[in-house]
């Protein structure tokens, strides 16, 4: 089954896009979760609005930045499409060591982080004087399902909603280049990045990606989570991969295809002599790499394991062309800004 949009989306915010899901099929699931109830789009879309009045009471805003630090998740995903479809999001792995560098020079308003923990992130957040939301998952509701709670000294924020051309996320530098330029995405062309991708893949309602990168990264982020999301189809969110369980999700959640970096798809495949059972009853129609190049030897030997095709996309960015960093108006804007102007 397709979906089909009165609305171009190439050109409208994530929120609207979603939205429009919730409207069209909203029994259809979106965000899926080993041993979890799924989330359908019309509760998704429940949720994503009470983040907004949440948010808002809190005083952030359309282009206030907001940093997560959470682990991977249905509640990271969650997360993450509340904080773009009100301010502009910007997911951290919670063990980047260029976390102190990116708290002190890209003028974070608030930063969400597991409640409970007081790891070496907290500290880090604290030291800066950074206002910290809590997210307490709910595990025995449905994927994604969380409580947020925090406090902030700002006055509330205006209730207005992203426009097209404002930025949805702002992406640290990869691993390879750590000191390069943070990657900032608007709606509109963020959109359209997640569409080139799922029409790459000719993903429609019908299909559920197991999506073993957490989206910190674009790959995650694009190829991973929004990909489908754009069509109306479903994406499946796990915790971090252990190879064992990739093999009992392949079971109990069906997915249709599943992207990783070749680091993943390298243990998936070691430990694949001890999973023949789940690997003949697996429903995959494809795979997808990416994140890297995946040894030619290494993609023959997953498609006669699992009898698909992989799809090597590590030639094909998933942002692709110049708009993938600041232009250079953003980038004086970002040098420019005022501490108070933000913080305030």
């Amino acid at each position: 089954m397709s979906m089909s949009l009165s609305n171009n989306p190439h050109n409208s915010s994530l929120f609207r896009i979603l939205s429009e899901h919730a409207a069209q099929v909203p029994k259809q699931v979106a965000i899926a979760a080993p041993g979890r109830s799924s989330m359908t789009y019309r509760n998704l879309i429940q949720r994503l609005s009470r983040m907004q009045e949440a948010l808002h009471g809190l005083g952030i805003g359309c282009n206030d930045r907001v940093a997560l630090v959470l682990p991977p998740g249905p509640e990271l995903a969650v997360a993450l499409l509340g904080v773009a479809s009100t301010a502009t999001c910007v997911p951290m792995h919670p063990d980047d060591e260029h976390m102190e560098a990116y708290l002190s020079d890209w003028h974070i308003k608030a930063v969400i982080l597991p409640c409970g923990e007081n790891d070496r992130a907290y500290t880090t957040v604290h030291r800066h004087g950074i206002p910290v939301l809590e997210l307490t998952p709910v595990p025995e509701t449905e994927a994604g399902f969380f409580a947020l709670t925090g406090y902030t000294h700002f006055t509330p924020a205006r209730q207005e909603l992203p426009h097209d051309e404002d930025w949805a996320f702002i992406l640290p530098p990869s691993d390879a280049e750590p000191y390069a330029e943070p990657i900032g995405l608007t709606h509109a062309y963020l959109s359209l990045a997640a569409w080139q991708v799922a029409a790459r893949l000719k993903l429609d309602m019908s299909d559920s990606c197991l999506s073993l990168v957490p989206p910190f990264q674009s790959h995650g982020l694009v190829a991973g989570l929004l990909a489908s999301l754009i069509v109306g189809a479903t994406v499946i969110c796990p915790p971090d991969l252990q190879a064992d369980t990739f093999f009992q999700w392949l079971d109990s959640c069906r997915p249709s295809w599943y992207t990783a970096e070749p680091s993943m798809h390298q243990a998936i495949v070691a430990n694949a002599p001890q999973h023949d059972a789940q690997i003949r009853h697996s429903s995959l129609r494809f795979i997808r790499s990416a994140s890297g190049a995946l040894p030619p030897r290494m993609s023959r030997t997953l498609e006669r394991i699992f009898r698909a095709p992989v799809i090597d996309a590590h030639d094909t960015p998933d942002i692709i062309g110049h708009n993938n960093t600041l232009s250079a108006p953003r980038r004086e804007a970002w040098a420019t800004a005022s501490l108070t102007a933000v913080s305030a």
